[in-house]
């Protein structure tokens, strides 16, 4: 695959952080998580949302009463996301509780499932402790640690070669230059005609939407039958990118759109000694033929 310079797409991501249920240093912190999952707590949810500011390598608006003491923002010193600006779209906690030693504050374990303004997902452990003081709310400690896809979902997309190298302005490229391009210039659907039936130059996209492990391995294979085998298939016509674990896999060549005979596309993941399982798997097998008619 051949990238060129041009015209630069420009990706404006708005983040919104909207903080619900805050709580002041006048008020008492709950002494238990509520028995109804969904009612967590304002402070905990306040606290999870400064963690994830922090993540996306921001600070929290000035005037927003919120600190980080050192131990805390060193262990969030480094975006997790790279260039990425997530927002929380699920919360759950695995821990409420009183800081050990009858410490004043409380210690606090959840995950945050996270989403970006191009559907990227990612999700999140993390453990904190923090207090409420008279100069605000304080994070005194905190740790994360990325829960990695195993099965993430896969969006695929097929371009024409000409299309995308007159289009394609990002050097190096970005996760969302690709993305966004490869959802506009998608051929798919077509019309099972002779125009679709042609065989031209594509680059055939596969995204996987979900943050997979540093040490995860996808293989694209091209096949003229759906099969079980993860090994079965072309993928020397294959190339792969991986945006902080967000992989995206390729594979050029001349086809037709709607092709008459099976043409099955395989994506293959190892997802990594990181992930709770490493055990190879096939994330997406579809013919391309009925992707061409959805």
């Amino acid at each position: 695959m051949r990238l060129i310079n041009g015209n630069r797409i420009c990706i404006i991501l708005i983040l919104s952080m909207v903080f619900t249920g805050c709580v002041t240093s006048t008020q008492k912190l709950p002494d238990f998580l509520p028995a109804d999952g969904n009612k967590i707590p304002g402070d905990a949810q306040l606290a999870a949302t400064a963690i994830l500011i922090r993540l996306n390598g921001m600070e929290p608006a000035a005037g927003a009463d919120i600190s980080f003491e050192k131990e805390a923002a060193d262990h969030l010193k480094t975006p997790l996301f790279g260039t990425g600006k997530f927002i929380l779209t699920g919360h759950r906690l695995f821990q409420y509780s009183r800081r050990p030693e009858g410490r004043p504050g409380r210690l606090v374990a959840g995950q945050m499932d996270l989403k970006d303004i191009s559907g990227r997902r990612a999700k999140v452990n993390y453990i904190t402790e923090y207090d409420l003081t008279d100069s605000g709310f304080v994070i005194l400690a905190a740790e994360v640690q990325p829960a990695y896809a195993t099965n993430p979902t896969v969006e695929s997309y097929l371009v024409p070669v000409k299309a995308f190298e007159k289009e394609m302005t990002d050097s190096p490229p970005t996760w969302e230059g690709l993305y966004l391009l490869a959802k506009r210039l998608n051929v798919l659907p077509v019309q099972n005609t002779a125009q679709g039936r042609e065989s031209m130059d594509y680059i055939l996209f596969t995204f996987c939407m979900d943050q997979t492990a540093p040490s995860a391995n996808a293989v694209l294979r091209l096949a003229k039958k759906k099969s079980p085998n993860r090994g079965y298939g072309f993928s020397k016509a294959s190339s792969y990118l991986n945006f902080n674990g967000w992989i995206v896999a390729t594979a050029a060549g001349t086809f037709p759109a709607a092709p008459e005979k099976d043409f099955w596309v395989k994506l293959v993941l190892s997802p990594g000694k990181e992930a709770e399982s490493s055990r190879p798997r096939i994330i997406f097998q579809e013919d391309l033929g009925k992707m061409a008619q959805k």
